[in-house]
């Protein structure tokens, strides 16, 4: 029975066995009532108890979850004001939260800030979704940042968290900021910048591209890096290269500079250097490809190497020079005794030829008169036995045949002086027709078995003002050309021989030199760089492609002229050189006494066809230069008296004493 109920039983009846019997049954089901109700109430104490920890825990929680989030929260009515505010620990609210309290949260805020509030409510209120805002506002002369995010409740009430996003926000700005001076350094290099996808299709072109290369920057973004911007060589390795590395991620050019041939919009090739960096970004490969424009530094190393070129070859000319001079020297006098003698041969074979006629009279009378038959008869042997008669006859041939060959030693000797100049460093007026004849006479070897020679000489072109070696060294190269390429066109003349032409005139203030052949012509694809350096359409070990460089070197740079061509495939090609002519001062008269050489003109020019005439007189010449280069003295063996031969335009020939 339960307790309190025994208790109750033991007061009204003093005893349990007091207790009528009718009533026993009634008070068991109450105690049974009572003893269900304690157990209930104890499990509902116990659920109570357990709710009541949980609760706690739970507050616990809460206040962690606020005392760690960096927000501010704020629950709002259906209007907007403050039913409650908390905030975590090491967030600043510049006032107490209580004062908060019933304050409308639109009208905390700068009006500014406090107009997006009640924009941000209505939003809520319509959509019944959550609405996010960003504000700023200064605060101890800095300016912070915030963002907040308002969501409906079922109760009509709004929940507003606030969080400070100042830091976000400063870090965006520097990003952009970054991003900015990126740009500008990428749009301001130097260096072209492109960007490339793992396909190799351009993302990013920059301005430095668009001048390089001439695509503007909608042109190229999407197209093919390799086919844009690669000469065709270039492309086919560059595609390979790339196919490679989708395959096995090797890229040999990659973190590497290299020289490459790039092509312009226009179709002109760049030389220019490639750096191609992997750029992996999620997982993502990009490429970006710096490349510099080189052409003027190449153009400027060619020069430069050209230069060391010709300085050696200079060197090398004045040894050669030197000693080709030397060696004329050596020759030049043994030939002239050679001459002299041989003249004197032939003059006193004339004197002897008379004499010899005379003996033959004498010989024919004393034969008729019987005078001193044996010593006649025995002179008459000894001329028969001589074969006079083929002597007389072959003699002169022999004589004329020796002084051709003194002559042609005299001209070559005469052509290595003039082609040579050694120690020539001034300019000084030339004719040119004599240097062109000179450098004829030296490269005779190479033309002379595959070409003809057809000269045209304008006779009175004016004196150019010139460096003569390296002028003959101009002459020189495109004559050798020409011969190359005639030997070229007919298998070294084994199908005929072909014709090199050379031609002066005098045009204007110019000199003009042309010199053409009849061999292939220059083909198209090579005619844009024959004056590069370095460039040569012969074969390997045939050429090293300096010659023309030189040149235009020479003729343009050194003597302000201009060197052209003009070329037919399958015809042939003509160098057209022009010079400026050496414009001279009257010379001054060469005697105060008229009577000797009277009648001279003022101006007046040495002509070599002179010297022959005076030859033949047996005059032996000794010629003087003036500054200007113009050759006028001249000594005679006969006495001991300078004589001066001078022959004016109309090619009167003038003496003075």
């Amino acid at each position: 029975m339960h307790s309190l109920l025994r208790r109750q039983l033991l007061k009204t009846f003093g005893s349990l066995e007091n207790v009528p019997d009718e009533l026993k049954s009634f008070l068991s089901g109450i105690s049974a009532a009572y003893t269900q109700f304690d157990h209930d109430r104890s499990m509902l104490e116990r659920s109570l108890d357990l709710s009541s920890d949980e609760l706690l825990q739970l507050n616990a929680d809460l206040r962690a979850i606020f005392d760690v989030l960096p927000d501010l929260f704020f629950r709002l009515d259906n209007d907007g004001r403050i039913l409650d505010c908390k905030s975590g620990a090491g967030t600043e609210l510049f006032t107490s939260h209580r004062s908060l309290i019933g304050k409308y949260i639109q009208d905390i805020p700068v009006p500014e800030v406090g107009r997006k509030f009640g924009e941000a409510l209505a939003t809520v209120r319509v959509t019944k979704s959550m609405v996010s805002l960003e504000y700023s506002l200064n605060s101890d002369n800095r300016e912070a940042y915030y963002e907040a995010r308002i969501l409906p409740m079922a109760n009509t009430q709004l929940v507003t968290v606030v969080r400070d996003i100042t830091e976000r926000k400063n870090a965006e700005i520097a990003l952009r900021e970054g991003e900015a001076r990126l740009r500008l350094i990428v749009e301001n290099a130097f260096d072209a910048i492109v960007g490339m996808d793992a396909s190799g299709k351009i993302i990013v072109w920059n301005p430095q591209a668009e001048r390089t290369f001439g695509w503007t920057e909608s042109e190229a973004i999407g197209r093919n890096f390799a086919e844009t911007i690669l000469q065709e060589r270039e492309r086919q390795k560059y595609s390979a290269q790339m196919k490679d590395f989708q395959l096995d991620g090797k890229f040999p050019i990659l973190g590497k500079s290299v020289e490459i041939q790039a092509l312009h919009k226009d179709g002109r090739e760049l030389s220019v250097e490639l750096a191609i960096s992997p750029i992996r970004l999620n997982n993502v490969v990009f490429f970006s490809a710096f490349l510099r424009d080189i052409s003027e530094r190449k153009q400027l190393q060619h020069e430069r190497e050209l230069m060391e070129v010709q300085l050696l070859h200079s060197q090398k000319l004045e040894a050669i020079g030197n000693l080709a001079a030397g060696i004329a020297h050596e020759i030049n006098t043994p030939a002239q005794y050679i001459g002299d003698n041989t003249r004197f041969v032939s003059e006193t074979f004339r004197d002897l030829e008379r004499v010899l006629e005379s003996q033959d009279k004498l010989l024919a009378a004393a034969n008729e008169e019987l005078f001193a038959p044996d010593l006649v008869a025995e002179v008459l042997k000894a001329t028969k036995a001589a074969d006079m008669e083929f002597l007389r006859a072959e003699i002169p041939k022999a004589i004329d045949q020796a002084l051709e060959g003194v002559e042609r030693v005299t001209t070559i000797v005469r052509a290595m002086k003039d082609f040579s100049h050694p120690g020539t460093t001034e300019k000084v007026a030339t004719d040119l027709n004599r240097a062109i004849q000179s450098t004829i006479t030296v490269c005779r070897s190479e033309w002379k078995y595959v070409a003809e020679m057809d000269i045209d000489l304008e006779p009175d072109l004016p004196a150019t003002l010139c460096l003569p070696s390296e002028l003959n060294q101009v002459f020189l190269n495109i004559i050798v050309n020409a011969a190359h390429a005639i030997g070229e066109a007919t298998n070294d003349g084994a199908n005929g021989r072909g014709r090199i032409s050379i031609q002066t005139r005098s045009e204007g203030d110019r000199n003009v030199v042309r010199i053409s052949d009849t061999g292939a012509g220059i083909p198209e694809e090579a005619r844009g760089r024959i004056f590069d350096p370095f460039f040569t359409t012969k074969g390997v070990g045939k050429g090293t492609g300096q010659g023309l460089a030189i040149a235009r070197s020479v003729v343009v740079d050194k003597h302000g002229g201009t060197i052209d061509f003009e070329t037919e495939t399958g015809k042939g090609t003509t160098f057209v050189i022009r010079l400026p002519i050496h414009k001279v001062e009257a010379m001054p008269k060469l005697a105060a006494d008229t009577s000797r050489g009277a009648g001279l003109p003022r101006t007046i020019r040495f002509i070599p066809s002179c010297q022959q005439r005076l030859n033949d007189a047996r005059i032996r010449l000794r010629t003087v230069s003036d500054r200007s280069g113009n050759t006028a003295l001249c000594h005679s063996t006969r006495s001991n008296l300078d004589d001066t031969f001078l022959q004016d335009k109309r090619r009167r020939l003038w003496r003075s004493r």
